[in-house]
């Protein structure tokens, strides 16, 4: 069966926001373009790689993480673990499979209101739980 174009659109959308940045900038409409264009199925290797910056620039100065390199996406290389969440995220929120199977279905879901019964994914990571509690307790 033919792919719909929501879902064509929805994937390259996914594919092509910075999804650590809420400020978007003219890379993000012209790798839209390409993504629609190519029908990419997977984050690039360019897209991982700035995620990666943006999230673990002291690890990567530290030599904890390694840089994203082109070609590491072919390799079977996983992204670390926070951007590896993320992508899963932006494939959940769309209706795709996860990638990295980074979440799990929430035990906990609303019981009233407009998102009664709808799915809801927790972290499979408790440390990711315990950063995002503690950060919301102090603030």
């Amino acid at each position: 069966m033919a792919e719909s174009a929501t879902k064509k659109i929805q994937r390259a959308v996914i594919r092509s926001v910075n999804p650590f940045d809420y400020d978007q900038d003219a890379s993000t409409y012209i790798r839209f373009l390409g993504n629609m264009a190519s029908g990419s199925d997977e984050h690039s290797d360019e897209q991982i790689s700035d995620m990666v910056e943006r999230v673990y620039p002291g690890g990567l100065k530290r030599g904890e993480i390694k840089p994203w390199k082109e070609g590491d996406s072919k390799k079977g290389r996983r992204p670390p673990e926070r951007v590896a969440e993320r992508i899963d995220m932006l494939n959940l929120a769309i209706g795709d499979p996860q990638v990295y199977g980074s979440m799990k279905k929430s035990v906990f879901t609303p019981t009233r209101g407009a998102n009664k019964g709808d799915k809801f994914y927790t972290f499979k990571d408790r440390n990711q739980i315990q950063a995002i509690y503690k950060n919301l307790k102090k603030h």
